[in-house]
């Protein structure tokens, strides 16, 4: 970085960045996520802004479709993922994309269902 001292001069600083093969959004890895299939597309949302790893603050998912599932399936947020997986609006074991303010990528995530 470059940091201007006034009337002293400048400052230039360098170091190298090092990625953290941890962190799910700087990799382009899909991140696997286990939930209930009782829970509600509602609950699933505010469970993504809730875990710490994606920092989210106002997800949009993409899954398999041109539009965002908020915006298609608004009046489905009570309903269970296991009635959208039946109604086909989510396909298990598929990729979905995730996009937020908060993000400077997108986010690949899988859902698989723990019961």
């Amino acid at each position: 970085y470059m940091m201007y001292m006034g009337h002293n001069g400048v400052y230039v600083y360098t170091f190298e960045f090092k990625k953290n093969e941890g962190c799910v959004v700087c990799t382009s890895e899909t991140c696997v996520l286990r939930r209930s299939s009782d829970m509600t597309l509602e609950a699933f949302m505010q469970s993504l802004i809730d875990d710490k790893r994606f920092r989210l603050q106002r997800p949009s998912i993409t899954c398999g479709h041109s539009k965002h599932l908020r915006h298609l399936h608004e009046h489905k947020l009570t309903r269970t993922l296991q009635h959208l997986v039946e109604e086909g609006v989510i396909v298990l074991d598929s990729e979905m994309v995730v996009t937020d303010p908060a993000l400077t990528s997108q986010l690949k995530i899988k859902l698989v269902f723990d019961n």
